[in-house]
C-alpha cells in the first residue's frame, strides 16, 4: 500500500465454472506490429495478462465490436475473427499506429456466493509508435471507466477516470515486464492518478470501480455493477529531449506531515473528508495515570495543505476511546477519564459518551450513550451502522468488567437505540475494521492476562462469528494494534513495525509493508491521497510526536 493500496486478483482453475471464470479474467487488446505497420493485428486476449489464455473462454466473445480512434476523433469499428489462441482484428494501414484501440463489454451477471453482480469489461491499447498522442486521444465517450497514460520521459500518469471526471481511490493492478511474476497493485491519489517509472516493455494494467447500483440483465437479477477498465501498453523508451503534452500531471504531493502538538498514546483519530482530526490521549511516562498525564488537546490538519494544527473545541480530556468518521462527522466513542491527581492513587473510570463533532459548526452533538461505559475498545462504521467492539469497564477502583457484547447503532435515525451482539471473546487494546461488508475484531489482550493474535470476523449478513487468520509477528505484536480497510484491502500495524495485509485467498496475513519508528497504541489511517499515515503512539522510548507515511511494497 505510495503507500499504495494494492487488491490481490484472484486466479480461479481454468476448469471452474464459468462464474469464476469470468471474475478472474479480463478482457486485453493487443497491437502486433508488421514491418512498417504497427497495428497490422490487433489482437483480444481473455486472462489475467495481455497474453494468452485458455483459447476456450473466447468462444463466448467472438461477438465483441472493437474500434479504432484517431487523434482526430475518427472512429471505425471492427468484428473480431478467431485465431489460434486470440481473438483479432485487422485495422486499416492508413490508422494503424496513430491510433487507439478499445472495446466496452457487458459480461453477464456472475453469482459468487449470495451476490450476484452484473460484469462489465473496457479495454483499451495503443501501438508502441503511438506514445506521443496517448493522452490526446479522447475515449471518455466509448469508455466509462478509462485508464489515460501520460508519459513525461520514461514516468508515466496512469490517470483514472469515470464518466471523464477523475476518479479517486481507484484500485490499480500493473503487470510488467519485470513484475509479471509478482503483481503490482495500488490506487489512485485525490486527483485519480497514479505515478510509476517504466522499462522497455509491455504493461498489463487494469483499474477496477464497483457501484452499488441494482438492476436486471436479460433476466438475471444484479445487486451491483463491476466494471473492470484494462490498458496495453508497449513502451520502448525514447530519446531525453523528447517532448511532452501540456497535460502532464503534477508531481505527488509530499507525504510529509508536521509532527503532533503532544507526544501521544491510546488517543482518538480520524480522517473525514480533507481533514486528521486526533482527539487527547495518554501524553508524559507510560503508565503514569493522573488527569496531568491527558492531552488537553482536540486539533485537525488539513491532509491537503499540512501546514499547522487548527484547535477545535475539546470536552473531556480522555484515553483509551475510540473515534469514527461518518459522512462529513466524526464519532467520538466512549473512552478513559483520569480523576486523579499525580501523586494520588489512581481514580479512572470508563464512560458511556457518543458525540458527534460537526464540523461545519465546530461544535460536539450528543448522541445516544451506550448502555455502560466502555474504553479500551475500537469503534467502526460500515454503512450507518457504528460497531463498538470490545474493550472494558473500568469503576473508579472498582474490579473493572471485560465486555462480552459488541454495540451497534444505526446513525440515520435519530432517536436510535444501542442493540447488542454477544461477542465469541472478551478482549481490549484491539483493533477493528470494516472491511468488504464485515466487522474484523483483531488481537488485543484478553481477561485472563494473555495477549493474543486472534482475528474474529462478523458478518451482519448472517448475524454469526468466524476466525479469520491469526497476527503474525512476536507476542507483543498483537496488544495495541491498528487497522484500517481500504480499497479493497485491510491492512494491520502492530509493535514489530510491520504492515501486513490479509490474503483472502490464502487465509493469512502477508507482510506489506514497514515502519521507520516501530509504534503500537498508535493509528493507521488514510492520508487522502490513497495511502495510509501512522499517527503518534508509543515506542520502546516513550511515546511520539511523528506522523509517518506508510511505505507499502
Amino acid at each position: 500500500m505510495k503507500t499504495f493500496q494494492w487488491t490481490v486478483a484472484i486466479i480461479c482453475l481454468l476448469a471452474a465454472s464459468i462464474t469464476n471464470q469470468a471474475y478472474a479474467h479480463f478482457l486485453w487488446l493487443l497491437p502486433q506490429a508488421e514491418g512498417k505497420n504497427n497495428a497490422a493485428k490487433v489482437q483480444l486476449y481473455f486472462g489475467e495478462a495481455a497474453e494468452p489464455d485458455d483459447p476456450d473462454l473466447l468462444k463466448r466473445l467472438t461477438d465483441i465490436k472493437v474500434w479504432e480512434k484517431t487523434s482526430k476523433g475518427q472512429l471505425e469499428t471492427y468484428k473480431l475473427t478467431a485465431g489460434d489462441d486470440s481473438l483479432f482484428i485487422t485495422p486499416k494501414p492508413k490508422g494503424a499506429g496513430r491510433a487507439a484501440y478499445g472495446l466496452d463489454h457487458t459480461y453477464g451477471v456472475i453469482t459468487r456466493g449470495e451476490s450476484q453482480f452484473l460484469l462489465k469489461y473496457y479495454a483499451k491499447a495503443y501501438p508502441q509508435k503511438s506514445q506521443r498522442v496517448w493522452s490526446k486521444i479522447d475515449c471518455s465517450k466509448q469508455l466509462p471507466l478509462e485508464i489515460v497514460p501520460v508519459l513525461k520521459g520514461e514516468e508515466v500518469t496512469l490517470q483514472v477516470n469515470l464518466n471523464g471526471k477523475p476518479l479517486a481511490d481507484a484500485e490499480l493492478k500493473i503487470i510488467g515486464p519485470k513484475t509479471d511474476s509478482e503483481s503490482v497493485t495500488a490506487t489512485t491519489n485525490a486527483k485519480g492518478q497514479y505515478q510509476t517509472k517504466l522499462t522497455n516493455g509491455l504493461y498489463s494494467i487494469r483499474a477496477k470501480h464497483v457501484e452499488e447500483k441494482s438492476g436486471e440483465h436479460q433476466g438475471d437479477k444484479y445487486d451491483s455493477v463491476r466494471h473492470y477498465s484494462t490498458l496495453t501498453l508497449p513502451f520502448v523508451a525514447l530519446n531525453h529531449n523528447t517532448k511532452t503534452t501540456a497535460t502532464e500531471a503534477t508531481p505527488a504531493a509530499d507525504s510529509k506531515f508536521p509532527q503532533l502538538p503532544d507526544a501521544i498514546s491510546s488517543f482518538g483519530a480520524a480522517v473525514s473528508g480533507d481533514y486528521l482530526y486526533v482527539y487527547s490521549g495518554h501524553i508524559g511516562r507510560a503508565h503514569a495515570h493522573s488527569a496531568d498525564n491527558l492531552s488537553q488537546k482536540f486539533q485537525r490538519l488539513n491532509l491537503k495543505q499540512p501546514k499547522e494544527w487548527e484547535s477545535l473545541p475539546l470536552k473531556t480530556p480522555l484515553q483509551g476511546l475510540a473515534m469514527a468518521p461518518h459522512g462529513n462527522s466524526v464519532y467520538r466513542v466512549g473512552g478513559l477519564s483520569v480523576l486523579n491527581k499525580k501523586e494520588e492513587d489512581s481514580l479512572m473510570e470508563s464512560l458511556p459518551t457518543v458525540e458527534r463533532f460537526a464540523p461545519e459548526k465546530k461544535t460536539w452533538e450528543a448522541v445516544t450513550p451506550m448502555p455502560t461505559g466502555r474504553s479500551s475498545h475500537d469503534a467502526v462504521f460500515s454503512g450507518d451502522n457504528l460497531y463498538v467492539v470490545g474493550g472494558w469497564t473500568m469503576r473508579k477502583g472498582d474490579e473493572s468488567i471485560w465486555q462480552e457484547e459488541m454495540l451497534v447503532l444505526d446513525a440515520s435515525q435519530p432517536e436510535a437505540k444501542w442493540k447488542t451482539i454477544k461477542q465469541p471473546f472478551q478482549r481490549r487494546a484491539l483493533s477493528a475494521a470494516a472491511h468488504q461488508g464485515k466487522i474484523y475484531a483483531m488481537g488485543g489482550i484478553d481477561d485472563g492476562g494473555d495477549i493474543s493474535h486472534e482475528v474474529d470476523i462478523y458478518s451482519p449478513e448472517t448475524g454469526k462469528w468466524t476466525k479469520g487468520p491469526e497476527l503474525p509477528g512476536s507476542t507483543m505484536n498483537g496488544f495495541g494494534t491498528t487497522a484500517w480497510s481500504m480499497d479493497g484491502n485491510l491492512y494491520v500495524s502492530g509493535m514489530d513495525g510491520d504492515v501486513f495485509q490479509l490474503d483472502q485467498k490464502n487465509n493469512q496475513w502477508k507482510k506489506a509493508g514497514s515502519l521507520a519508528t516501530k509504534r503500537f497504541f498508535h493509528r493507521m489511517l488514510p492520508d487522502g491521497n490513497g495511502g495510509l499515515l501512522a499517527i503518534g503512539g508509543a515506542s520502546r522510548k516513550g511515546h511520539l510526536k511523528s506522523i509517518e507515511q506508510v511505505k507499502l511494497n
